[in-house]
């Protein structure tokens, strides 16, 4: 098939309007007319721009689609039991795994809508809403400064085949009136949008962070990105950035000596798509075992540019981590540490470095704190009437937003983790958060958050005989801290008060998430080199990470069926408080971290043995000097 009849008579149009002279937008995206589902341009019909339409024209939409960012585990479903362990969960991600808010799907409360409203600042559309015509928002991620608040409100009101217009809001190219989106005809122009209000590019790190993280990009000092309430604060405490964290307007401890970057990677213009392109890259192809012979590791192919435009993969490299359990096929696809950096500098200062590299994480030395807050417990037990859990952070005593609060930071939690492709098992640094909710004791399902706002709230506030249980110092209102069930009489109490909702023989459970770090990296100098962390008792591998202040009554958490760290330690609770105690293993054992009994026995008898024997020799040599 020839290139004029591969493409749409608008598109020759617009490259045949470049090709004469007319000046190409700086992103180097020729300028496209925006289609609605009917293939009209929307100036004209004020229909809801479909990105299928728009951008189906040249690109392969279709297999864009396939994309774990757009199923987030959809197409992934659990043949028998999911990988998590959980009753209930169907799948490993955001789709089939536990949600406070609804039930399993197949349940009258995990609806295909509702499941869209929920989650509509996560899902860029496609994958489960594809039937709901939610289409893949390209715009998301290929425009400037998507507006992603309208689009979320778009989809929570159910409105989905208009999402991609709301992101446009701001754009010049549509405004919301009374009667709902309106089109400008006047950004229009007879080849399409204009380019420099579309702004179509591929996606920087903003677009990435908007979702998967804090950023500190450009000149203003970062402050704005701690987010209240709590409970929406991210697991790792880290930022990636080039800004220098000493010119951040956050209050924190020993501010002024930190010099360095939030992220030396993103202070050398490595950019997430740098570490992260899609599989079918020209210049980093990852063929798919489907496809590949069995005899390469790695197929010297490579597609066109080409080909890559018509179709570019949407699943990008990613790499091996606990957390990251959507299209685990694809764990260790990305260069690691290893893949860019030589590690013959270590040589210099660090004793036995082969070994020490074959059993610790780069990120260990090199990501030696978290500076910002992250989540330490997550309660449902008791959510208050907006279903918000009650939420404990580590690195912060006090509201993190408030400016005068001081965030301290924390320590990194060091754990062994076989991580693919090799299967070695490494020490690497996490956060290890500890969750805790009701069961059916019937079913072992998680409780819906709508069974216990039943059983728990009255309108908009805690019914009066909760307020009653747990108002500890008396004021006739809940705050946070009280929201803690801390003896087996409250446990029984709200048990009672489930079953009378429906819910049966309902109990507590709880559950360990190793979330492990991988950003937020430093340079060698200011990464760890005091031998002592690692190698002494009280160091990293064997000190106490305290879990939770204020667990409920009778929670002993333990690990997700589909965590690939182990947990060489044990949980220890007492008064509420639960910790993990650290414990060496086979394969993480430093010499000055642990004594064993034997081998301090062992070392003694020989100690006491070579000194018989040094006197013993020296004795008879003495006496027969004597005697001659």
């Amino acid at each position: 098939m020839s290139a004029a009849r591969a493409l749409p008579a608008w598109a020759l149009a617009a490259l045949g309007a470049l090709a004469s002279g007319q000046e190409l937008p700086p992103s180097g995206h020729p300028p496209i007319p925006l289609l609605d589902r009917d293939g009209q341009p929307v100036q004209r019909s004020q229909q809801p721009v479909s990105t299928q339409r728009t951008c189906g024209g040249c690109h392969d939409v279709a297999t864009i689609a396939q994309g774990y960012h757009s199923q987030l585990g959809f197409d992934e479903p659990a043949s028998d039991s999911a990988p998590s362990g959980r009753a209930g969960d169907v799948g490993p991600g955001l789709w089939g795994r536990w949600d406070p808010r609804l039930g399993p799907p197949g349940d009258a409360r995990a609806d295909l809508a509702t499941w869209l409203r929920l989650h509509a600042d996560l899902h860029v559309g496609g994958g489960p809403g594809a039937d709901l015509q939610l289409e893949v928002d390209c715009f998301v991620c290929h425009t400037p400064h998507p507006n992603l608040d309208a689009r979320a409100a778009t989809v929570r009101a159910g409105r989905f085949a208009e999402a991609p217009s709301a992101t446009l809001l701001g754009s010049g190219l549509v405004e919301r009136t009374p009667d709902g989106l309106r089109w400008r005809a006047d950004a229009f122009a007879p080849t399409g949008a204009s380019p420099a209000l579309l702004g179509l590019q591929p996606p920087g790190d903003r677009q990435c962070l908007a979702c998967h993280g804090l950023s500190a990009a450009g000149e203003a000092p970062l402050w704005a990105a701690l987010p209240t309430p709590p409970a929406a604060l991210g697991d790792e405490g880290l930022v990636f950035g080039a800004q220098r964290v000493s010119d951040s307007a956050l209050n924190l401890r020993d501010k002024d000596a930190l010099t360095r970057p939030w992220d030396v990677h993103a202070a050398r213009l490595v950019g997430c798509a740098d570490c992260h392109p899609p599989l079918n890259a020209p210049g980093g192809f990852l063929e798919s075992e489907e496809t590949r012979p069995s005899h390469l590791a790695e197929s010297p192919r490579r597609p066109s540019v080409g080909e890559f435009l018509r179709s570019p993969s949407h699943d990008f490299r990613k790499g091996s981590s606990s957390q990251g359990t959507v299209a685990r096929r694809l764990s260790g696809s990305q260069r690691d540490c290893r893949g860019c950096h030589a590690s013959v500098s270590h040589a210099s200062w660090l004793p036995f470095s082969a070994r020490h590299l074959e059993g610790i994480a780069c990120q260990a030395c090199h990501i030696p704190r978290a500076l910002l807050p992250a989540r330490r417990l997550t309660d449902w037990s008791v959510p208050d009437p907006a279903g918000a859990p009650r939420v404990e952070l580590r690195g912060v005593e006090g509201d993190p937003a408030d400016p005068a609060t001081l965030i301290e930071g924390w320590q990194p939690l060091l754990l062994p983790r076989r991580a693919a492709p090799d299967g070695a098992a490494r020490l690497q640094p996490l956060n290890l958060q500890a969750t805790a909710y009701w069961v059916s004791g019937a079913t072992g399902r998680p409780v819906p958050l709508d069974r216990l706002a039943a059983a728990l709230h009255q309108g908009h506030a805690f019914h009066p005989e909760v307020v009653a249980l747990l108002d500890r110092d008396g004021d006739g209102a809940l705050a946070a801290d009280e929201r803690w069930l801390s003896d087996a009489a409250q446990v029984a109490a709200i048990a009672a008060r489930l079953e009378a909702v429906g819910v049966a023989s309902p109990r507590l459970q709880g559950e360990l998430i190793a979330q492990e770090l991988h950003h937020g990296v430093v340079e060698g100098a200011f990464a760890v080199r005091d031998c002592r962390s690692c190698h002494d008792p009280g160091g990293r591998l064997g000190g106490t990470w305290l879990l939770a202040e204020r667990a409920p009554f009778g929670v002993e958490p333990t690990l997700l069926g589909d965590a690939t760290v182990s947990l060489p330690g044990q949980v220890l609770r007492a008064e509420g408080r639960l910790t993990y105690v650290g414990a060496p293993t086979e394969d993480s054992h430093a010499p000055g971290y642990g004594r064993s009994a034997w081998i301090d026995g062992l070392g003694l008898a020989l100690l006491l043995l070579t000194l018989a024997g040094a006197s013993g020799h020296g004795l008879l040599r003495w006496l027969a000097g004597r005697g001659a």
